[in-house]
């Protein structure tokens, strides 16, 4: 499509042809669907107004946002290290609600310290995106961190975290965290360390209906965009087997060691010590006659 083209003269086709185009430049497939989400908008609104039929891109698979593979499980060891790095106590609260407590990246600007139940150690988190609030257990790295920074609050504060208003954007401030403490900064740094608490929270055995209501999301949504198989979650399942099959492996590769390293002859003798005596011992084929029978007439 030239940059003149009228609307009316968009045809499904040129639809099909541009999510083509756009798939031929090597675009993410996020890139590739929003583009195709915004066309779809814009020729619906075209519709609306009557300036054209149908919409072009109608049928046109736009293809459902997926962030399965830029997945980063990030591992307690490397954000502890980096919540020790940093010096300000609510940053080190906030991370450790985003990694320990799987709130959004806003979600830790809008918490006061009416909504923590020290008694029943729960934290009650406005869910911003849905419009509505949740529960969540008080975790023991969250309890601590929400404790060290309640103790150094002023008298009648009521939000937890002053230091930002909620809307203010937080990621830039995170990612030079990250690199400070010595560390690379991974894909999606807030959103993966969200994800990375609830794959902890599942492989600890929660029922999913629990783990879902804690982060906010439904099973659909964790399943697509949160749980992820990981690194951990192969060397369980091959934990016991890899015992069992260790000494199998080692004698598959001593076998094939003598088989490289070691002559014909050398190898045949070592696996005529394993025949029985009454075997008689290892005979050459050629000079085994065999009995005449119907399967071998040719001479």
């Amino acid at each position: 499509m030239e940059g003149d083209t009228a609307l009316r003269a968009v045809t499904p086709g040129d639809a099909s042809a541009f999510r083509a185009h756009l798939e031929a430049q090597e675009l993410a497939l996020d890139t590739i669907g929003w583009r195709i989400k915004m066309a779809k908008c814009l020729f619906a609104a075209a519709v609306d107004f009557g300036h054209i039929v149908i919409n072009p891109f109608e049928k046109v698979r736009a293809g459902s946002k997926s962030t399965n593979d830029r997945f980063v499980d990030v591992e307690p060891q490397i954000i502890d290290a980096i919540i020790e790095d940093v010096s300000c106590l609510e940053w080190k609260a906030i991370i450790t609600l985003w990694r320990y407590g799987g709130l959004r990246a806003q979600e830790p600007l809008h918490l006061k310290w009416n909504d923590v139940d020290w008694a029943n150690r729960r934290l009650t988190v406005q869910d911003v995106k849905r419009k509505r609030q949740r529960t969540i257990p008080l975790w023991p790295k969250v309890e601590e961190a929400l404790s060290v920074l309640f103790a150094s609050a002023e008298e009648g504060a009521t939000r937890i975290i002053t230091k930002y208003k909620p809307g203010q954007k937080l990621g830039t401030q995170f990612v030079r965290i990250i690199r400070q403490a010595g560390f690379e900064v991974w894909g999606k740094p807030i959103q993966n360390l969200r994800a990375s608490c609830q794959n902890d929270l599942e492989k600890a055995g929660h029922r999913i209906t629990a783990v879902c209501n804690w982060i906010g999301n439904s099973p659909t949504v964790a399943s697509k965009h949160y749980l992820q198989v990981t690194d951990e979650d192969f060397e369980q399942a091959l934990g016991a087997s890899n015992r069992g099959q260790q000494s199998v492996r080692q004698s598959v590769q001593y076998r094939t060691e003598r088989s490289r390293t070691g002559s014909l002859e050398d190898f045949t003798n070592s696996e005529c010590t394993t025949i029985p005596d009454h075997a008689g011992g290892c005979v050459d084929p050629k000079t085994i006659e065999y009995p005449l029978k119907d399967s071998n007439l040719c001479f």
